[in-house]
């Protein structure tokens, strides 16, 4: 059996991911490839509480270091007990967000070290000297006022709360992943909808 392929769906809030991953759902299926569809952070009941710390307003505010360390556990624990053992049965797992948006939330949007989260991101992906990495990234380059604007039609996440300045410093941040890594794919913003992948 062949192993499965792991794809990350990336992009600003309100950039359509659910859409596109939705539309590659249909496509598998109609291949009839076997595939996980989960996100991050959450995807397990341990992860989904992590969610919900990292995403829910609380008088109490997370630190940016405690923020850093909560996204990349749930990105261990997620990878752990739902990526690596459907790659490893050859189905192909689908995620709703991965390390593109540490580097761009946490990295650019909130200054954190570049080369620290990347150390701490193959800490928390590496299992018995093996490192789970997707082998494709989409990424929807959305401008920043129409995905706020989309977002946040039912109210305003932790994240979608952080003002522009911090979103335009995300979406740099994932124009700049778009132009080193190349297993990135740009999926460009058009006027009516995001264009299919």
């Amino acid at each position: 059996m062949s192993k499965g392929k792991y794809i990350l769906v990336e992009g600003g809030d309100g950039s359509g991911k659910s859409t596109q991953i939705k539309l590659l759902e249909d496509y598998l299926g109609k291949k009839k490839i076997p595939f996980v569809i989960t996100r991050e952070p959450g995807g397990t009941e341990i992860c989904d509480i992590y969610r919900d710390i990292v995403l829910t307003r609380r008088k109490e505010e997370l630190s940016h270091q405690a923020e850093l360390f909560t996204y990349l556990a749930a990105r261990s624990q997620v990878i752990f007990h739902v990526v690596k053992p459907a790659l490893e049965r050859g189905e192909w797992v689908i995620s709703d967000r991965g390390y593109p948006s540490t580097v761009a939330y946490q990295g650019h949007g909130m200054g954190i070290s570049k080369s620290l989260i990347n150390e701490l991101n193959e800490f928390s992906v590496t299992f018995k000297d093996e490192e789970i990495l997707p082998d494709l990234v989409f990424i929807i380059d959305v401008p920043v006022e129409v995905g706020l604007a989309k977002a946040t039609e039912h109210g305003a996440d932790r994240q979608e709360s952080r003002g522009i300045e911090f979103h335009k410093r995300v979406i740099n941040g994932y124009r700049q992943i778009i132009s080193h890594d190349k297993k990135v794919i740009p999926v460009p913003y058009i006027e009516d909808g995001i264009m299919k992948m």
